[in-house]
């Protein structure tokens, strides 16, 4: 499958590279809150399924919340719920972080949800989601 050439597909606006500039130069690294940090995600497409790998360290399996309507795929969950340390102990480097991280795509491909799975091992979620019988790709056999 070839994909096509869009350059402004992945532009980022004026706003989101100042925003992004800000962000990296002045706030010290783990500050950000949790809603404002991506979950890591790879989707990748074979002829007849997506896969998705979602990063969800410190996760347990019962903490993720995995929603699929029309083409639209929402993965939620809790992440590191740490307890905060003893009185008269303070953090000198803090980059771990907890709470609530979600992600939604569009996956832009009908998916058969009935026959949908998902594995979660290692704080790696993996789905494996089959495409819809009428966009996979079918041979035409050459009669005379």
């Amino acid at each position: 499958m070839m994909d096509v050439f869009e350059p402004l597909r992945d532009a980022m606006t004026l706003r989101e590279a100042v925003n992004r500039l800000f962000e990296d130069s002045y706030v010290r690294p783990g500050s950000a809150a949790p809603e404002r940090r991506g979950l890591p995600l790879d989707i990748l497409e074979a002829d007849d399924h997506l896969q998705v790998i979602a990063s969800l360290p410190g996760c347990s399996r019962e903490k993720v919340d995995i929603q699929f309507q029309k083409d639209t795929l929402t993965i939620k969950a809790m992440l590191n719920e740490q307890a905060e340390p003893q009185e008269g102990v303070r953090y000198r480097v803090r980059e771990r972080w907890s709470g609530e991280v979600s992600r939604t795509v569009n996956l832009s491909v009908p998916i058969d949800a009935e026959k949908a799975k998902a594995t979660f091992k290692d704080g790696v979620l993996t789905l494996t989601l089959p495409k819809a019988e009428s966009v996979k790709p079918r041979s035409i056999p050459i009669t005379d």
